[in-house]
């Protein structure tokens, strides 16, 4: 059965991607990019689990200012300690997207609707069976000096579990368009507090800070971006990352860094450390993720 889940996610995202590459050659209306990505998380303290693996594959593509639509896939193996079968995961990515500039506005509308569809072996069955429907509305100013948007998602697990998930945001363009301040609120309702440790609602605000360097930038670096989670969430999903963390237990909190360097025109690579961490209540196991994570991206 695995399999056959594993083999019908393939099969949908092969289809997506033979769709969506080939618009790079239709001419100058589309813009198409590609990115390669994967990460490594050593469990530190952990009297479960070991460390994390995953890699995965996005293609994105937007037609002029009018529309776009981006399929990913992902796969998650989860290593625990001796005696306990690792866990292998498959996700299926999918958004779509339109945009708008009403006449009222100074600025453009975009309304947003990603999907997620995830399965995997874990014995529990907690965290299997993973439906998401996640809606979007953003408004982003023609100056790119203040971003707005409202997001929602709706999940469903095998068995009797399902979240809903608001998540506001504000970004503010500051220091003449060289920094970009993003704050962005996970507050996460659960219908069966028995399934999430016994938090029926939980809630955490990020910020990230992004600056981007001129000529002389250290190391080359074109941007580097900052990131600190406060507060508790479970079964969060990001949109800007298009991943949901449901292999997890109760995130309390994480800060990374990482740096993007354009390589030409067309290539570019991006490298994050951070750390996560994370409690069981159930196991009064508390501990962290230390990960890596890249990605490299081909645009057209």
């Amino acid at each position: 059965m695995p399999m056959l889940k594993t083999a019908r996610l393939l099969t949908a995202t092969a289809l997506s991607v033979a769709v969506i590459v080939p618009l790079a050659q239709a001419g100058d209306e589309w813009d198409v990019k590609v990115d390669l990505q994967g990460s490594y998380g050593d469990y530190a303290k952990s009297t479960e689990r070991e460390d994390l693996w995953s890699a995965g594959l996005i293609v994105t593509a937007d037609y002029l200012d009018n529309v776009g639509f981006t399929v990913g896939y992902n796969k998650t193996e989860v290593n625990y300690t001796p005696g306990t079968p690792k866990l292998t995961q498959d996700a299926l990515f999918a958004s779509v997207r339109f945009h708008d500039t009403p006449d009222l506005l100074p600025g453009r509308l975009t309304y947003r609707l990603d999907g997620h569809l995830i399965e995997n072996d874990d014995p529990t069955g907690n965290t299997d069976e993973g439906r998401i429907l996640a809606p979007q509305i953003a408004y982003l100013a023609f100056d790119k000096s203040l971003y707005l948007d409202l997001g929602y998602a709706h999940s469903s697990y095998a068995g009797d579990l399902t979240l809903t998930q608001w998540t506001p945001t504000l970004g503010i363009g500051l220091n003449q368009g060289n920094d970009w301040l993003q704050l962005r609120g996970y507050l996460i309702h659960s219908s069966n507090a028995s399934r999430t440790q016994g938090k029926e609602d939980t809630s955490a605000v990020e910020a990230k800070l992004t600056h981007y360097f001129g000529s002389d930038a250290p190391l080359g670096i074109d941007r580097l971006q900052a990131t600190l989670l406060g507060g508790q969430r479970m079964y969060a999903v990001d949109g800007d990352a298009g991943a949901v963390y449901n292999l997890a237990d109760i995130q309390k909190g994480s800060l990374s860094l990482g740096g993007t360097w354009d390589l030409d025109d067309s290539w570019s690579v991006l490298l994050v450390g951070g750390l996560e961490k994370y409690e069981n209540q159930d196991i009064s196991d508390e501990y962290d993720n230390r990960y890596l994570y890249f990605d490299v991206n081909r645009k057209w």
